[in-house]
């Protein structure tokens, strides 16, 4: 094997390419210590239980309370899970990552009575009391808005605690999904045309999917996917518990499906999805067109899921390095106003992004991040101009 194509350990990577997890926690152990705070504080929390419709002052002191909790528990959790994501099969942020997880959900059990007893005052009541303290309760106004508008799909607070009691079981299946995909499974190596070895890696997968070399991009497609067929009964069956919890919390909350709870969170109508879904359909004799013509520009006689990438244009591939694409994209947002340039260019260079995939590290792209710190990017940086796009996007 080409020893160069092998994918280093994160170790081997320069931390000049690394995230700053420090400004989030200067080290696990400072983690540990508010860690310890907040689970000690969440008795006490629950206790303001049957308070919230006493006076504007303890409603307004306990949305205080539970929005210092939830930002600190926040700073907690993304810490834990950036460390995860740098690589999944280190056992230490397996384990910080499952206990934040624990205590977001006792969180989420010691709090759940806010919801159902602040929809409990009378309107008239709580309209006081919101003009009692207006200046106060101003910067809750959509939270509360946010209750009121699904007030219908609000349960008691006993039954609020025990849904909440049960976030382990239905975060199983993903958590079951992340350690499969980004921990355990392994990718052999693939060769191409000359015969040269490479690892495969989720990361690299879709720029051997863009070499000119059909070699390559078959022996990629199907190395990757016959690696995801032999967990085939595993994957399908996680993926059939994950449907199962979506429905059986939406009906729990009295929603017609899973796909109206979960627009509902965030306001989107139905017809938003079915509008969308229509509109591709629509216009699928278009991308019809271009697959015939991808198809005859490549000169070949099947077009496969593998030619789908391969730059149409040979003389156009280029290689972009990550000092490049920063350059680049720098330049280009700059229309967004000195304002905006100045903080994108602090994010470049200010340990806000983890560049490069390593052995371990979770696949694609995200931003991400805590009130408590500045935004983080995930990336699994190729150099080639797709990469760029990608924090183009993320950024």
């Amino acid at each position: 094997m080409n020893q160069a194509n092998t994918l280093p350990k994160r170790s081997e990577i320069d931390p000049v390419y690394h995230w700053k997890t420090e400004d989030l926690f200067p080290s696990d152990s400072h983690w540990e210590a508010s860690f310890s705070e907040i689970e000690k504080t969440l008795p006490d929390f629950s206790k303001m239980q049957g308070t919230l419709a006493t006076s504007s002052a303890q409603l307004l002191h306990c949305l205080e309370e539970y929005f210092s909790l939830s930002e600190k528990l926040d700073a907690l959790y993304v810490y834990a899970f950036l460390r995860f994501h740098e690589d999944s099969t280190n056992s230490t942020y397996q384990s910080l990552s499952a206990r934040a997880e624990s205590l977001l959900i006792q969180y989420s059990a010691a709090s759940s009575f806010i919801v159902p007893e602040l929809l409990s005052i009378p309107q008239n009541t709580l309209e006081q009391f919101l003009q009692e303290k207006a200046e106060e309760f101003k910067v809750y106004t959509h939270f509360i808005n946010n209750i009121l508008r699904q007030k219908e799909h609000t349960l008691s607070a006993a039954e609020e605690a025990l849904l909440s009691e049960a976030g382990d079981l239905a975060n199983a299946p993903q958590n079951i999904f992340t350690m499969i995909n980004d921990a355990d499974m392994k990718f052999p190596s693939i060769q191409n045309e000359k015969g040269e070895t490479f690892d495969l890696t989720k990361g690299r997968y879709t720029t051997f999917l863009e070499s000119p070399d059909r070699t390559l991009r078959k022996n990629a497609f199907d190395a990757l996917y016959d690696t995801y067929a032999k967990q085939k009964n595993t994957l399908a069956t996680t993926y059939h518990s994950s449907v199962k919890s979506d429905n059986f919390f939406a009906k729990a909350r009295k929603y017609a499906s899973a796909r109206e709870a979960a627009l509902e969170d965030d306001a989107i109508p139905l017809t938003v999805y079915d509008t969308l879904i229509e509109t591709v359909h629509g216009y699928l004799p278009l991308l019809h067109r271009y697959i015939s013509l991808r198809k005859k520009v490549l000169s070949v006689e099947e077009l496969h899921m593998y030619d789908l990438y391969v730059p149409l244009i040979k003389e156009v591939n280029p290689v972009v390095s990550y000092e490049e694409a920063k350059k680049t994209v720098l330049e280009a947002l700059s229309v967004m106003g000195e304002e905006y340039r100045h903080a994108l260019e602090i994010g470049l260079n200010s340990g806000w992004i983890d560049v490069y995939e390593n052995q371990g590290k979770r696949s694609g792209a995200y931003s991400w991040g805590s009130y408590s710190a500045h935004p983080y990017v995930l990336l699994n940086h190729n150099d080639n101009i797709n990469s760029m796009f990608t924090l183009a996007h993320v950024k």
